[in-house]
C-alpha cells in the first residue's frame, strides 16, 4: 500500500501507456490501409484497363502485406467487381472475408469475396501460355 501511495504521487498524471498492438490489429490496419489508397485513388482506378487495374490492386495488396489476389469482371451495377480470392489457400479466406468486411462503400466498384461458380460454358476460358494450358472464370 505505501509504495502504491509512492508511486500515485511520483508518476507523471498525463502519461499514457502504450497498448501493445495483436496481430488482429495489424491486419486490420494493413486492410484499412489496402482501402484507404483504393478510395483515395478509386477515380484514377476506374480509368485503368482491366489488366492494369489487376496489376495495381495486387500490387497495393502486396505492399499491405495481405496475401490474396484480386481479379475484376464486369460489374452487374457498376463498372467493375473486384473479387478476392485466396487461390485455394484455406488458411487465408478468413483474410479474404475481412478484406471484404471492411470494404468501405465504392461508388464504381462492387467488391466481392471468392469467385462463384461458372454458371455455364461460356463463363470459362482456357489460357495457353506456350507450355501449359490453365482453365479459370473469363476475367478482363
Amino acid at each position: 500500500m505505501f509504495f502504491k501511495k509512492i508511486w500515485q504521487k511520483l508518476r507523471p498524471q498525463n502519461v499514457v501507456i502504450p497498448q501493445q498492438s495483436t496481430p488482429d490489429d495489424n491486419l486490420k490496419i494493413a486492410i484499412q490501409s489496402f482501402w484507404n489508397e483504393v478510395k483515395q485513388s478509386e477515380q484514377s482506378l476506374s480509368e485503368l484497363q482491366p489488366l492494369d487495374l489487376i496489376e495495381k490492386l495486387n500490387n497495393l495488396l502486396s505492399e499491405n502485406q495481405l496475401d490474396v489476389i484480386a481479379e475484376i469482371m464486369g460489374g452487374e451495377v457498376k463498372k467493375h467487381k473486384i473479387i478476392f480470392t485466396a487461390e485455394g489457400k484455406i488458411e487465408h479466406f478468413e483474410l479474404v472475408v475481412e478484406i471484404v468486411k471492411l470494404a468501405p462503400s465504392l461508388d464504381l466498384f462492387e467488391i466481392e469475396a471468392f469467385r462463384q461458380r461458372a454458371n455455364k460454358i461460356s463463363d470459362l476460358e482456357i489460357n495457353f501460355n506456350g507450355t501449359s494450358f490453365s482453365l479459370g472464370h473469363q476475367i478482363y
